[in-house]
């Protein structure tokens, strides 16, 4: 099948089960521009939280493989956080937040998952549900968490097209936001 060819069945693939996802989240679908840096995009408010998914291409000769969702969230004490769910996830983790590793005490979350911290006692205090720590095991590998600067981000390096998947990230990221809220102190 010629590569072109096979980039428009994964961009239709994609646009159907990002439009089915905006759907069932009640959330707006905008397809990509033909001049766009990124691609389709799913915004709006979910569960109270404003919310971006768009697919963007990593490099400038790259086409659009990668996604991220972001969402704002509220943070008075300024803490970083980085989770990297990689087969290098621990040499990657301490790169995005250039911290020592942080360990949680669940031993296979911190098989799984590159744990960085600012302050360390962040991490723990935003990873202390064990209900949390076994949702984000759910992740897909080659998929990093970073909240920095009042904004929580996931970044995977690979188009995702299943919609009850990506509802499932859009769930696993309200609840992990209410979780850094809690760590800094909000009600």
């Amino acid at each position: 099948m010629p590569v072109v060819l096979i980039y428009l069945v994964r961009v239709r693939r994609q646009a159907s089960a990002w439009r089915k996802l905006a759907a069932r989240t009640r959330l707006q679908y905008k397809p990509a521009g033909c001049l766009s840096t990124t691609g389709a995009q799913v915004v709006g408010k979910y569960r109270g939280r404003r919310v971006d998914l768009y697919a963007y291409s990593p490099s400038v000769d790259d086409v659009l493989d990668a996604m991220c969702i972001k969402l704002q969230v509220s943070n008075p004490e300024d803490g970083c956080l980085a989770l990297a769910h990689t087969p290098i996830g621990r040499a990657i983790g301490s790169f995005l937040v250039p911290r020592r590793q942080v360990q949680t005490g669940d031993e296979l979350f911190d098989r799984q998952f590159s744990i960085s911290s600012k302050p360390q006692s962040f991490a723990a205090a935003v990873l202390v549900l064990p209900d949390l720590r076994q949702r984000l095991l759910h992740l897909r590998e080659n998929t990093t968490i970073e909240f920095k600067g009042g904004q929580l981000s996931l970044e995977r390096a690979a188009l995702e097209w299943d919609e009850a998947y990506l509802h499932f990230l859009f769930d696993l990221l309200c609840e992990l936001a209410d979780a850094v809220e809690s760590a800094g102190g909000e009600p």
